[in-house]
């Protein structure tokens, strides 16, 4: 991201001269929305963020911008086919906030945020990137699980831009008191919450350049004792362009290890971890290794024998438990912790051969179980 302000002023003047070229040429009410389906359809397309004058905002659907990724059955809406200004003041359902402040291609850039009705048909959530007189951004409907309880992030979107910055923007309700921002390298972050001005809502972005660590995965919080509202892998929402290549695949050199080379460890099993994946090794008079195991949800894992069960957890996870509901076994344990890496890593043994009936649980640090995965469905 290297540039200059003056040239951005030159890139605007360019685009303002461009637009003149398109004066006879017919744009559909609905092209912004055009532009961002063909964005979702192609999310790994490398795209350049362009922060452009007011007078040539009408051209990003022509000349691209930012990329938008929608989060979610929600989805991007784009701009406002009517031509509203979602930041208008007869649409805006609270004041727009500035979520964060940045440097794009060399200009000092605010992100502004605000919650908007356009359509009558409920809040979008509308942002833009400002750089002096020029803006460039877009909307995100809400999740139409919003009013479930299992949903505390009720907007999310992710912008990406030339493969230079990653970014996430995000509406919470009420309930939620915190949100981490859990990067690939295992680094975190909480988010800066602003009101929204609507029932409650709280708005955060978060923009981080692509060549270093990239957001991962959000955890919504509801109290200080660590209850959990809902987690969001990121990677699995955006696709595999959002997280450094190989992430997925167990390919190149792993972030990770459990236990540490040269460490002892513990018993005779080691787990390679890379940003979205990981592999099991098992060693006795054999060496066993799994496939690439992929890293997405809350609770993963193999059984590496009759005793034995190594599970791969999320970073909200603080209790392990494997247990079988008829009686009769029962073990607990607290997950590590890897430095590199956003997973946990526990290997439980037990006394007597596992049954196929039991069951793995997941909780949080207020002891409310967040997954219950039946150890058959572990590989």
């Amino acid at each position: 991201m290297s540039s200059t302000p003056d040239h951005t002023a030159q890139l605007a003047r360019d685009l303002r001269a461009a637009r003149h070229d398109f004066d006879d040429v017919s744009v559909s009410g609905d092209a912004w929305q055009q532009n961002q389906r063909r964005v979702a359809a192609d999310r790994g397309r490398r795209a350049r963020v362009v922060l452009v004058a007011a007078a040539a905002v009408v051209l990003i659907a022509l000349v691209g911008g930012a990329v938008l990724l929608g989060g979610g059955p929600g989805g991007s809406d784009g701009m406002p086919a009517s031509g509203d200004d979602p930041f208008g003041d007869s649409v805006v359902l609270g004041p727009p906030v500035t979520v964060e402040t940045l440097d794009v291609d060399g200009v000092q850039t605010a992100h502004e945020v605000v919650l908007s009705d356009t359509t009558g048909k409920g809040p979008s959530l509308c942002d833009r990137y400002v750089a002096g007189a020029g803006s460039a951004g877009g909307c995100t409907s809400r999740d139409p699980r919003a009013d479930d309880p299992g949903v505390a992030i009720d907007w999310l979107s992710g912008t990406t831009g030339s493969g230079d910055i990653r970014g996430v923007l995000a509406g919470v309700d009420s309930r939620v008191l915190k949100v981490q921002i859990w990067m690939d390298n295992g680094d975190e972050t909480l988010a800066v919450l602003k009101p929204g001005g609507w029932e409650g809502t709280k708005l955060f972005g978060f923009t981080v350049p692509a060549d270093g660590p990239r957001p991962q995965r959000l955890v919504a919080y509801s109290d200080a004792s660590g209850t959990v509202l809902q987690s969001v892998d990121l990677g699995d929402l955006f696709g595999r362009g959002w997280l450094p290549r190989g992430g997925q695949t167990c390919s190149g050199a792993f972030a990770a290890a459990w236990p540490q080379p040269g460490s002892g460890g513990t018993g005779d099993v080691t787990v390679e971890l890379w940003s979205g994946s990981a592999k099991v090794i098992v060693t006795g008079s054999d060496t066993v290794a799994t496939g690439c195991i992929s890293l997405q949800r809350t609770v993963q894992g193999v059984t590496s024998g009759p005793r034995d069960v190594v599970v791969l957890v999320a970073p909200e996870v603080a209790m392990l438990t494997v247990q079988d509901p008829a009686g009769g076994i029962a073990t607990t344990t607290q997950p590590t912790a890897l430095q590199g890496s956003v997973w946990k890593v526990a290997a439980l043994h037990l006394d007597r051969d596992i049954p196929s009936s039991a069951v793995v649980l997941a909780r949080d640090a207020s002891d409310h179980v967040l997954q219950r995965v039946p150890v058959g469905e572990l590989r």
